[in-house]
């Protein structure tokens, strides 16, 4: 049988982002503001670039929420810390989404 390879060209995957329920239904307003945020950042490689001042600024929180939120998402494993990447000005703090569509599923 030939294999056949598709090719998405539409870029539609550059206007959403799609959040599993679990994390709806398990996580606050806010937890649920940065994930949506980082995954959007994420884009298609699932690593968080963006700084903790464009988070915050783009989310209208406090550094002590965000910090709060950031550490919850991490305890939950729904994020992982994989290291810094260097910046315009200074090194970033990378994060990456963990897979947990799984999870989602076994669950609903």
């Amino acid at each position: 049988m030939e294999e056949i390879e598709i090719i998405d060209e539409s870029g539609d995957k550059k206007y959403f982002s799609q959040l599993p329920n679990y994390i709806l239904n398990h996580s606050t307003a806010i937890d649920q503001s940065l994930y949506w945020q980082m995954k959007r950042y994420a884009g298609e490689n699932g690593r968080c670039f963006a700084t903790q001042e464009t988070l915050i600024k783009k989310m209208g929180i406090g550094r002590k929420a965000y910090i709060k939120s950031l550490e919850y998402l991490l305890d939950k494993g729904w994020i992982k810390f994989v290291g810094m990447t260097d910046g315009k000005t200074r090194p970033i703090k990378t994060y990456a989404i963990v897979d947990i569509w799984k999870l989602n599923i076994d669950h609903y």
